[in-house]
Formats: C-alpha cells, structure tokens, sequence
C-alpha cells in the first residue's frame, strides 16, 4: 500500500476487556480502514452461472419424461453397435 498511498500510518488498538467487539474511536481524527475485497464483476458471473445451472436443472426436471426417453433411445443405440 505504500507504493500507491503516500503517508501511511499503521496504529493498533487494543480491545476494551469487558466488550472487545467494540473500539471505540476519538471524534477529533479520523480512521479510514481499507480492506482488499472481490470486484462486483464476479459477483455478477456467479450469479449468472447459479441462474443458468438452476434453470438447466429446473427444465430437466421439469421435462424429464423427454430426458428419460432421449436418454433410453441413446443407451438402445450405444448397445446395439
């Protein structure tokens, strides 16, 4: 981070004993806390590949009369040759 940012500080709290879910900050400085996280770009691939593999699944289970079929014809023609 320091080759992008220039002053960088790095302090440390230490949490309070008796609620250490909690710091709580001074109102004269201001924190910023920056974390590396995912770009939105996947959670849109992913997203598009969880609908497209729900629905694939849907229609074969929604058709699987026809699934069944096509597959038995497939399976008779593979054995026969």
């Amino acid at each position: 981070m320091a080759r992008y940012l220039g002053d960088i500080k790095v302090t440390l709290h230490i949490p309070d004993k008796r609620d250490p879910e909690f710091v709580f900050y001074d109102v004269a400085k201001a924190t910023l806390n920056v974390y590396s996280v995912k770009p939105a770009v996947f959670d849109l691939f992913l997203t598009i590949g969880i609908v497209l593999y729900l629905g694939i699944l849907y229609m074969i289970v929604h058709n699987f009369s026809h699934v069944y079929s096509l597959a038995t014809k497939l399976s008779a023609k593979s054995k026969t040759s």
